[in-house]
């Protein structure tokens, strides 16, 4: 059963669930209509061969990074709660002198109006579902173009698990 996607409503708040895994990242974009969470989008990607190498923080943050740039135009000039289940992201904005990458990813992700919220991974169930691709569906070029198919089946696998 394909999930129901909800229309955005100007006047409420959004939400931006992030999670990565070993070989992908997950971003949902939610929004609170009448007291509840109604998904609005989904969005998946397989790590490049290098994206696999980086530690649990820098994928992490690469996934928040994903999420606001593949939801721009919705979250770019309101106020916002990213969720991610990685609680050392909501330090990031308190690293007195980010170099390099994290540096390029903090000037991009500054432009937007967010608060991180750490969610356990056993509440944080829709995006964690989303980078959890099985292998044998991976395209094998790494360069992470194959997109939400795979996705498409943890996300249902976790709604049975439900």
């Amino acid at each position: 059963m394909a999930p129901i996607l909800g229309m955005p409503q100007d006047e409420e708040t959004y939400y931006l669930d992030t999670d990565a895994s070993d070989v992908g990242l997950g971003a949902v974009l939610l929004q609170d209509q009448n007291g509840q969470e109604v998904v609005l989008a989904y969005a998946s990607r397989t790590l490049s061969w290098p994206e696999r190498n980086y530690d649990v923080t820098r994928r992490e943050l690469l996934a928040v990074v994903y999420g606001l740039k593949d939801y721009r135009q919705y979250l770019l000039g309101r106020h916002f709660v990213i969720h991610t289940d990685h609680s050392a992201l909501q330090s990031l904005r308190r690293t007195v002198e980010p170099i390099g990458q994290q540096a390029r990813w903090q000037a991009f992700i500054e432009q937007f109006n967010f608060v991180i919220m750490h969610r356990p991974g056993t509440k944080h169930r829709n995006a964690n579902a989303l980078p959890r691709r099985p292998p044998t569906l991976d395209s094998g070029d790494g360069d992470g173009s194959a997109h939400c198919a795979a996705a498409t089946v943890g996300l249902q696998a976790a709604r049975q698990r439900l």
